[in-house]
C-alpha cells in the first residue's frame, strides 16, 4: 500500500476567504492549478476550496462581479479532506465517492499540509483504479456542492 504522504504535494498555495474571485482566478493561472484551498491564518485552518468551474458556474455565470466578490461567497465548505497516513486505495474511494479530483490533506487539527489530485494517485497504480476513479468521477449525479 502507498500513503497519501508518499505522493501528495506539499507545497499548496492557499487563499484568504475574502481574497476576491479575480484575485483567485489569476493565482490560478499563474501557478497553472484548477483549485486553491481557502485558509484562514498562518496556520492554514482549512475553511473551504474554490475550483476555476465555481469561479464561472457559481459566480459569472449569476453575474456576480469578480472584482468585489470574495471566494467566501462561492466556496465549497463541505469538504472532503484525506490524513497523510491514510493509504491511495482510500483516497481513491473518497474521489470516486464524492467525485472530486483533488483531495485536501490535513493534519489532526484540520490544517492543510498537501494536496492528493487524481494525477498523482495516477502515479501508484497500473492505471485500472485511476481509469475506474476517473470513470466515477465523470458520471453525472445528484452534485453534493452547493
Amino acid at each position: 500500500m502507498t500513503a497519501v504522504k508518499e505522493v501528495m504535494t506539499r507545497q499548496v498555495a492557499t487563499i484568504e476567504p475574502e481574497t476576491t474571485l479575480a484575485d483567485a482566478a489569476k493565482k490560478m493561472r499563474q501557478l497553472d492549478c484548477g483549485s486553491l484551498p481557502i485558509c484562514e491564518g498562518k496556520g492554514h485552518m482549512l475553511l473551504g476550496i474554490v475550483t476555476d468551474r465555481d469561479i464561472t458556474v457559481r459566480a459569472v455565470a449569476e453575474g456576480r462581479d469578480p472584482n468585489r466578490t470574495p471566494v467566501r461567497e462561492i466556496m465549497s465548505s463541505d469538504l472532503v479532506c484525506i490524513a497523510e497516513d491514510r493509504d491511495t486505495e482510500q483516497a481513491a474511494t473518497l474521489m470516486s465517492t464524492y467525485q472530486v479530483r483533488r483531495l485536501p490533506v490535513v493534519d489532526p487539527t484540520n490544517h492543510v499540509i498537501g494536496m492528493l489530485s487524481l494525477g498523482k494517485l495516477a502515479r501508484t497504480d497500473n492505471g485500472q483504479r485511476t481509469a475506474q476513479v476517473l470513470k466515477d468521477i465523470s458520471e453525472r449525479r445528484t452534485s453534493r456542492k452547493k
